[in-house]
């Protein structure tokens, strides 16, 4: 006697699409989740370290002033390196691109004085 044909059974997802699935990011991979973890690291890292470290005065303001500057210099980089990569794709040219990741650049430069200055000369 033959057997019934199945009635095409899923495998069951892999663990680690399931974790996206839970946590609501279903549409975003592990790429996506490690760059945004990176990026948190980066901009809270240095302001851990300055309070761990018990640091004080110019060596506080430059610690604080460092991770919003790493943020930006972070999505400069991230900007330069999938725009240039999907410029066409996305309708926009590369010296569009240029400019975003010059403006990110430029933000990044003006976060650590801004900070340095003001974050600096209160902590003395």
């Amino acid at each position: 006697m033959a057997r019934p044909p199945s009635r095409g059974r899923r495998a069951p997802p892999p663990t680690s699409s399931r974790l996206l699935d839970e946590l609501g990011l279903a549409g975003l991979s592990w790429q996506v989740v490690g760059l945004t973890a990176a990026v948190l690291a980066l901009g809270f890292g240095p302001m851990l370290l300055a309070s761990l470290l018990g640091t004080r005065g110019a060596a506080y303001g430059a610690l604080v002033a460092l991770g919003p500057g790493l943020v930006c210099l972070a999505f400069a980089a991230l900007t330069w390196r999938y725009g240039m990569r999907h410029a066409a794709a996305t309708g926009r040219s590369k010296l569009e691109i240029w400019l975003l990741v010059a403006m990110f650049v430029t933000l990044a430069a003006l976060t650590w004085w801004g900070l340095f200055a003001s974050v600096g000369s209160a902590a003395t």
